[in-house]
């Protein structure tokens, strides 16, 4: 009896012996990139740069998957990803999207634009 407890003992301390506390993630920290939140405006569309101009009416951001190699927009119930141009609209592509924002290319303008809170 004694020999297998030691046996049963000796296996578990040889084998818990390689594994450090640190090489486990905390199951209650965020996976996703943690980045400094930009001030909250008043609109949902900005123009990036600084001159005037805006993306045409009836572009509805749904939602938005920025957190894989290939981020998504979902756009007037439509997927879209970078490169891609709207349906409803051809002279308006994706130009970027990151952190919940979608960056558009419309008239050589780039212009930002975040999902509507319902």
């Amino acid at each position: 009896m004694k020999t297998r407890l030691s046996l049963f003992l000796f296996f578990i301390f040889s084998v818990t012996a390689g594994y450090a506390q640190t090489d486990y993630k905390n199951p209650f920290e965020s996976g996703l990139p943690q980045e400094a939140v930009e001030a909250e405006t008043t609109e949902s569309t900005q123009e990036v740069g600084g001159s005037v101009g805006s993306l045409p009416e009836g572009i509805t951001i749904e939602g938005v998957l920025w957190g894989s190699e290939m981020p998504q927009a979902i756009i007037n119930g439509g997927v879209y990803k970078q490169g891609d141009k709207l349906k409803d609209n051809k002279s308006v592509s994706i130009f970027n999207i990151k952190d919940n924002t979608v960056f558009f290319s419309y008239q050589g303008k780039i212009f930002k634009k975040k999902p509507t809170k319902q």
